[in-house]
């Protein structure tokens, strides 16, 4: 056991963690690392940003994980049985959920994502992921993120994955900036936040998942970034989430077994990332997206960049393709 940024951190036996209580997951064989990582594209001109890292270890043959209390769990059930629906979701938004997002069309039967990568500078006006500027905490009931979601088409069978940070009194009871990951395979009665139920299986020892998000960026000068792409090993079917920790590269942090996504586990067909808040009527201050401010310059707005496609050749590329570009077109 140690204690990180307030939190208490558990060293549980890499082959007992939670995730393995799924009832999918009673033969799955666990998977250390990825059998191969994504072709990187060619390098370019990219604005330098700081990742952060502050890692915490374990013994070899575990992993950190959060300790969860009770209240942890109640909260995370009843979120999920909210129904909100999440930044994937094609139906209509909930009353005081608000969204900003770019997304890849939606009603192509032949296209085919096999990951996605992206760098996240959000920051919010409390104090987020990568930025802190002093002001009053968030209220009980309000929610700000931003993330990368990888999921299928708003026909059929509906699965779905995102990552990213949050700042969710709901589902964390404080109002500080952390990690979050849900996934889900109906938007109703499956899925889980982070490791609070069983499916995610977590193999890093340098990024714990729901921890707290430091160093935090100065507003107009320096800027901390979240690094990471999610792709599905063509060996093994399995979601992987990588991120860039500091002067770590490429950290296999955790993945999401192919059993869980009946839909999902050859392919996605849907990438977005973006932000979200929700502010309930019943409080009159609303939440700002980002860190509230109107574009600027880089070191003072919120943006995403760095975009990414894995295809099915295993290699990342930029933009979209050109028959997506060709659909993209007729709809104009």
């Amino acid at each position: 056991m140690v204690e990180k940024n307030g939190d208490i951190i558990d060293c549980v036996d890499i082959y007992k963690q939670p995730a393995f209580d799924h009832p999918l997951l009673k033969n799955h064989n666990l998977q250390r690392r990825p059998t191969i990582l994504p072709k990187p594209t060619k390098q370019m001109y990219r604005k330098k940003l700081r990742s952060r890292s502050e890692v915490e270890s374990c013994p070899y043959g575990s992993v950190p994980l959060r300790r969860l209390q009770k209240k942890d769990l109640l909260r995370g059930k009843t979120l999920l049985n909210q129904r909100h629906p999440t930044f994937g979701s094609l139906a209509s938004l909930s009353s005081g959920m608000h969204y900003a997002r770019a997304l890849t069309p939606i009603d192509d039967p032949e296209q085919q994502f096999f990951g996605a990568k992206i760098t996240i500078t959000a920051r919010l006006y409390w104090g987020v992921s990568v930025y802190n500027l002093t002001g009053d905490g968030i209220e009980a009931l309000q929610i700000t993120q931003s993330m990368l979601w990888i999921g299928t088409a708003a026909h059929g069978a509906y699965n779905s994955l995102e990552y990213g940070w949050t700042v969710n009194p709901k589902l964390y009871g404080d109002s500080k900036p952390r990690t979050y990951s849900v996934w889900t395979t109906d938007l109703q009665d499956t899925g889980c936040y982070n490791a609070i139920c069983p499916g995610y299986v977590q193999v890093s020892h340098k990024r714990i998942m729901g921890e707290i998000n430091k160093p935090l960026s100065v507003f107009g000068e320096t800027v901390y970034a979240m690094e990471f792409y999610i792709f599905r090993d063509p060996n093994t079917s399995n979601w992987w989430l990588i991120e860039n920790l500091g002067n770590v590269k490429n950290e296999p942090v955790g993945y999401w077994p192919k059993e869980l996504f009946p839909t999902l586990k050859d392919y996605a067909k849907v990438v977005q990332l973006g932000g979200k808040v929700y502010n309930p009527s019943s409080i009159p201050k609303n939440t700002p997206m980002g860190n509230g401010a109107f574009v600027e310059d880089f070191t003072r707005t919120c943006y995403a960049s760095n975009i990414e496609f894995v295809d099915s050749n295993f290699k990342f590329y930029f933009g979209i393709t050109k028959r997506q570009r060709q659909i993209t077109k007729r709809r104009r």
